[in-house]
């Protein structure tokens, strides 16, 4: 989940002798590995089974299948997923994030007036989560899309204040979204996160390497559905050409790192990399 690094999956003779539960914990193992893979058809599947066969770990599964069905736009299911664990766990870790969930399944969908109050309702629910900013963040987001910057500009001051090192800190409201050179951005969605164009050598962060342009495209497309302002590049290897999907052009590793980790907390394997490789 955020920020977690992938486990290792076990072998087959390990998984062999594992007791009931050591199946449970892998099986959510599996279910993780499916989504940071992209495979979110394959993440859903996998916690329905685990859901229904009366996992410990329900909170956490009905989670990674709501972001998984975010992953492929599909909303309500996602609502669904999201209202279960908010209405069913309220001691789960995972209400804040089912939450602000929630109101992303609506900023996604293109109505960032409801999801603008669903990210004020957490304000007021949690005014002293650590990741607070983030709402904040959302609602800087919101406004910045709806032309509004002095309000967009005034929830970014509340996210410097609240994490001041985060990368929401550092990345600026965008007011028109249509300007980014990913493309256009679907109605109602604002860029919630963009890199910084500071030089044009230094660091990026890669979310796919592709040997068809289309997918690396398709790829650029989704990232931008998310906020992240991503661009091509176009690499040639033993004599095969690669589209690399990169995010950022940045000053410094630390800059690279934070994107990295939430592209990873978003479900993306990524990469730093410098002018001649990738980490």
């Amino acid at each position: 989940m955020k920020g977690a690094l992938l486990p290792a999956l076990v072998s087959i003779i390990i998984f062999a002798q594992l007791s009931p539960a050591g199946a449970a914990e892998s099986g959510y193992a599996l279910a993780e590995k499916y989504f940071l893979e992209g495979n979110y058809k394959s993440a859903i599947s996998k916690s329905d089974e685990l859901i229904d066969s009366g996992s410990g770990r329900k909170d956490e599964l009905y989670y990674l299948k709501g972001l998984s069905e975010l992953k492929v736009n599909k909303f309500s299911a996602a609502r669904a997923s999201f209202n279960y664990i908010i209405s069913n766990y309220s001691w789960s870790k995972k209400v804040f994030d089912a939450r602000l969930g929630l109101g992303d399944s609506y900023f996604l969908e293109g109505n960032s007036a409801k999801a603008a109050g669903i990210y004020d309702d957490m304000i007021e629910r949690y005014p002293t989560n650590k990741n607070i900013a983030i709402v904040y963040s959302r609602l800087s987001a919101h406004y910045a899309g709806t032309g509004a910057r002095n309000k967009a500009d005034s929830y970014h001051a509340m996210v410097k204040s609240k994490a001041p090192h985060s990368f929401e800190a550092k990345s600026a409201p965008v007011t028109n979204p249509k300007s980014q050179s990913q493309g256009p951005a679907p109605a109602g969605r604002a860029a919630i996160f963009s890199g910084s164009d500071a030089k044009k050598d230094g660091y990026s962060v890669q979310a796919g390497s592709f040997r068809s342009k289309r997918n690396a495209d398709r790829l650029v497309k989704k990232l931008a559905a998310h906020g992240y302002k991503s661009y091509v590049e176009i690499s040639v290897s033993a004599g095969d050409k690669f589209y690399r999907v990169k995010v950022g052009k940045l000053v410094s590793k630390e800059e690279a790192s934070r994107i990295a980790s939430r592209l990873e907390s978003d479900g993306y394997l990524a990469k730093i990399c410098t002018d001649t490789a990738c980490q």
